[in-house]
């Protein structure tokens, strides 16, 4: 009698674990989280999203207004080397992006140019800094009556105006306004066309060479403009090979 009492309760035991097992089959596995679930149209709009914040930064960069200067070049950094990052990771959904991207990564590694910008953009990030210098290049082809400039923008400046300067720490030039409370105030102006007064900000020791060329023109306008480029370059080249 106790071992078909002790049958009966094994026989009962197994129908449990088979019943848990059905069960447990039956229930529907949760999905992925959204980290997880990346395919390739994401991962390529969410490049061209990096690469178009990139280029807005260098738009910043040189653009007319002074204050929006060094905000967009460090976005410039941040974003630019985004690009790069944002691109590797279709390699979870996308087994043949690492020996595609291999050569593209060798290449950036050893050119100059992308070797700045990338240390740059880790200084930005870790250290909060990014060194630049102001510049005010005056008559680089020819005289300027500075005494007669002054006079004529102070024709054109608001009241209260004290002084006029030319390359502040934005790179820009402006007139200096005291408020009716004490403070004084920046007003920047842009000099008309043809004056041969150039201000702005400069990087230190920028890279001398790009794609095996020699760089002549070491403005951010241009290093700028060869950084974005080779970014977009490499983007179309990588949508071509892997979009869906």
């Amino acid at each position: 009698m106790r071992d078909l009492r002790k049958q009966a309760r094994a026989n009962e035991m197994t129908s449990r674990g088979k019943r848990k097992q059905r069960e447990k089959a039956a229930v529907p596995k949760q999905p992925k989280p959204a980290t997880q679930r990346r395919n390739k149209a994401r991962v390529i709009s969410n490049t061209r999203e990096m690469l178009d914040m990139a280029r807005s930064g260098l738009a910043d960069a040189t653009g007319a207004d002074p204050r929006k200067r060094r905000p967009g070049l460090m976005n410039l950094f941040t974003y630019g080397r985004s690009v790069t990052l944002t691109m590797q990771t279709i390699k979870s959904v996308e087994p043949a992006f690492e020996a595609w991207w291999k050569p593209y990564q060798d290449k950036m590694a050893s050119d100059p140019l992308m070797k700045y910008f990338n240390t740059t953009r880790t200084e930005v990030l870790h250290e909060g800094e990014l060194q630049t210098s102001n510049y005010t290049v005056i008559g680089q082809h020819g005289h300027v009556d500075m005494g007669r400039l002054v006079r004529e923008l102070s024709q054109h400046a608001p009241p209260n105006t004290i002084g006029t300067f030319f390359g502040d720490q934005h790179g820009g030039n402006g007139w200096e306004v005291l408020m009716p409370d004490g403070t004084k105030q920046t007003v920047y102006f842009q000099l008309p066309e043809g004056i041969d007064v150039e201000s702005g900000v400069q990087l230190p020791d920028p890279p001398d060479e790009h794609d095996g060329q020699p760089i002549t023109d070491k403005s951010i306008a241009n290093l700028g403009n060869l950084y974005v480029s080779t970014l977009a370059r490499t983007v179309d080249e990588f949508i071509a090979r892997f979009s869906e």
